[in-house]
């Protein structure tokens, strides 16, 4: 039997104060992530609920009240909720305030499932791009409540901070969305034993031959040779800062001849994920993300 899992986008398109200081309005963060988690979900055999959104234009929502949201969970028969918010500081300008963190409810009833639930998903979300880790937290939220939605567990992240200019930067983007939405997708799958299926990034082509920048295609938990000598990156692009030698694994140093923090040419690596950035193409290994294929060229042989 399926898990219905209720995706619930906070606030609404013109909920007022809930933007960053450039006018980017929260509610469209949220459609943003909550539409890649409901894909990636039912990529994974999972069965959703939309709350506070019904498609991925952000800009025509209402803002359902929580007791609304709360009596369509318990109408659905949800198993578990997950509430898409952004932070602010509440200051006057852009500030320091930064970092991911996974709300549960401050009650005590049903806390365990809820709070096993949020450490999963927060330990997913820290993997991604660089932020500060601000843990799991409790608080007097209507869309944690567990106990009165009558389900499983129910949480509610936080991705970032509006008021910090460098998150809000992140969160304007869908490369940051997929991202966060990917990790709880796999934060979810752990806590029901379920089979994180990752996205597909086969590229088929109509050129008959096969040159050397033929797009390729890279299959999670196989081996791959790099071409080149290749920066390792905390996240799937070129703005995610290059790791030195001194973050790679043990096993990533010995491949780092100059100790510069790239891998040498020809070091074999275990691709542990594929993602798909635009036209370019990039793998995580155990030190972190490479640049596949990457302007046109392919850096690491398929």
């Amino acid at each position: 039997m399926s898990r219905i899992i209720a995706i619930d986008a906070g606030h609404g398109s013109n909920t007022a104060g809930k933007r960053t200081f450039d006018g980017h309005r929260e509610h469209w963060i949220n459609v943003r992530c909550s539409y890649f988690f409901e894909k990636a979900l039912k990529r994974c055999g999972f069965k959703t609920l939309r709350l506070g959104w019904d498609d991925t234009n952000a800009k025509d929502d209402s803002d359902p009240s929580i007791t609304s949201r709360q009596k369509a969970v318990r109408a659905a028969g949800v198993d578990a909720v997950v509430s898409w918010h952004a932070n602010h500081s509440g200051g006057k300008s852009w500030d320091n305030a930064a970092g991911v963190e996974t709300y549960i409810h401050i009650t005590a009833s049903k806390r365990q499932d809820s709070e096993r639930l949020a450490k999963l998903i927060q330990t997913e979300l820290v993997k991604g791009t660089e932020q500060k880790d601000r843990g799991v937290k409790t608080g007097n939220f209507g869309m944690c409540n567990a106990t009165y939605m009558r389900c499983d567990a129910a949480i509610l992240i936080e991705i970032g901070f509006m008021s910090n200019q460098m998150e809000a930067g992140l969160m304007k983007t869908d490369k940051f969305c997929r991202e966060q939405a990917e990790d709880a997708c796999r934060g979810m799958c752990k806590y029901y034993g379920a089979e994180y299926v990752p996205e597909s990034v086969t590229v088929t082509s109509s050129t008959p031959a096969s040159p050397p920048d033929q797009k390729p295609s890279y299959i999670v938990g196989k081996t791959y040779t790099l071409q080149v000598e290749l920066k390792v990156r905390t996240g799937s692009g070129t703005n995610y800062p290059a790791k030195t030698y001194e973050q790679l694994t043990y096993d990533g140093k010995k491949h780092d001849a100059d100790g510069d923090g790239a891998l040498d040419k020809g070091t074999v690596i275990s691709c542990l994920e594929v993602r798909k950035v635009g036209d370019d193409i990039w793998i995580r290994c155990p030190s972190g993300w490479l640049a596949a294929y990457y302007n046109g060229k392919k850096y690491i042989a398929s």
